[in-house]
């Protein structure tokens, strides 16, 4: 196999190797500096496997760069999506086989070196997307990412939350709230796995003052 051209991409650090047999290869282009390969090389099989290497090492990495930027990640979460980008690269370029797992390793290491893996992070950004939810869902959320309980809210948050969300729901004050709609209001918070005697402990203070 023979490098037959390198072509430029619109990122000024991203070029395109072109082989002979049509095969392509993106790279960064301080890499491939650094193998000191020119155009018309003969490239062998482990020359090639080095390229396929360090070019699939460069395309995860900012692929893993890029949904960090996202959002907060922890490697249980981001691990699976590199597994399955993985795979689209396979299928978009002309890789040779490599150790792919020892590339997802060196990826995470790196992500973990610049504490952008962080567990602390990561559960804070749960809490605020799952604001409304109880702290029992939390727990269970919390629990399923092996993540620190102690990172969790207070439990007197669910009051809080419970007054707020039986608050968008009634259209009219507390003091008219029927059976009927007590109950469903006690199974729409139920469902959201809120305490039955936090609920009850809120619609009886309403009720109270409403």
């Amino acid at each position: 196999m023979i490098l037959q051209k390198i072509k430029r991409s619109k990122s000024p650090e991203k070029i395109y190797l072109l082989f002979d047999g049509g095969n392509l290869l993106p790279l960064k282009l301080d890499d491939f500096v650094l193998t000191k390969v020119k155009i018309g090389t003969e490239i062998d099989h482990s020359l090639y496997s080095r390229l396929s290497a360090l070019s699939l090492y460069y395309l995860l990495l900012n692929y893993a760069l890029r949904q960090v930027a996202i959002s907060p990640k922890i490697e249980s979460i981001l691990h699976p999506k590199l597994l399955r980008h993985i795979n689209f690269y396979f299928h978009k370029f002309s890789y040779s086989p490599i150790d792919t797992s020892k590339i997802i390793n060196d990826v995470l290491a790196f992500l973990n070196q610049k504490n952008l893996l962080d567990p602390t992070t990561y559960a804070n950004y749960l809490i605020r997307r799952h604001q409304s939810k109880s702290q029992n869902y939390l727990r269970q959320l919390f629990f399923h990412h092996h993540l620190d309980p102690l990172l969790l809210p207070s439990a007197t948050d669910d009051l809080s939350k419970i007054k707020k969300l039986i608050a968008k729901k009634l259209k009219t004050s507390p003091k008219a709230m029927d059976f009927k709609t007590k109950n469903r209001l006690i199974g729409f918070l139920s469902r959201k796995s809120f305490a039955y005697n936090d609920i009850k402990t809120v619609i009886d203070e309403l009720l109270s003052i409403g």
